[in-house]
């Protein structure tokens, strides 16, 4: 039987660094800040790695955004290919972080629930009823009603 340990975190770092690529050293720069950004999922493991993942190839689509296609006589550059590519690749990471989340928090005994919130409004009382609402009829303690109406 094999075991084996699972990565530190500065060799999840380097991953990062080596599978998003770098742009002038910028990831490797910052990859400390962005780890700890992202350290809010570190009880979920998965969830830091691909956060901080996403926010790196953020930093990288910040980098090549004003990119341009060029061309000159036959040579041509399509150097706005970059920004799209990355714009592909956070989408992609996008939808695993989606996929992962809920199992990731459910390893911990978290559960993660998504829907619609139903969200109900008071009625508003005819003009000729009393309000349901008023404080008065549900023991309010911080005022004192007199026949002129309510004191604070």
């Amino acid at each position: 039987m094999t075991v084996t340990t699972p990565p530190t975190d500065d060799e999840l770092k380097q991953l990062i660094i080596t599978t998003v690529g770098d742009v002038n050293g910028i990831i490797a720069a910052n990859i400390d800040l962005i780890w700890s950004f992202n350290g809010v999922y570190a009880a979920y493991p998965p969830l830091q790695f691909l956060y901080s993942t996403r926010m790196a190839l953020d930093m990288l689509a910040g980098q090549v955004w004003q990119q341009v296609d060029a061309a000159v006589d036959d040579a041509r550059e399509a150097l706005s290919d970059k920004y799209k590519a990355l714009r592909s690749r956070i989408n992609d990471l996008d939808d695993q972080i989606a996929a992962t989340t809920p199992a990731a928090m459910a390893a911990t005994g978290l559960s993660v629930a998504a829907g619609l919130l139903a969200t109900t409004a008071p009625s508003t009382p005819p003009y000729w009823s009393r309000d349901a609402n008023d404080p008065r009829y549900i023991g309010w303690v911080y005022s004192v009603y007199t026949s002129y109406g309510w004191d604070s």
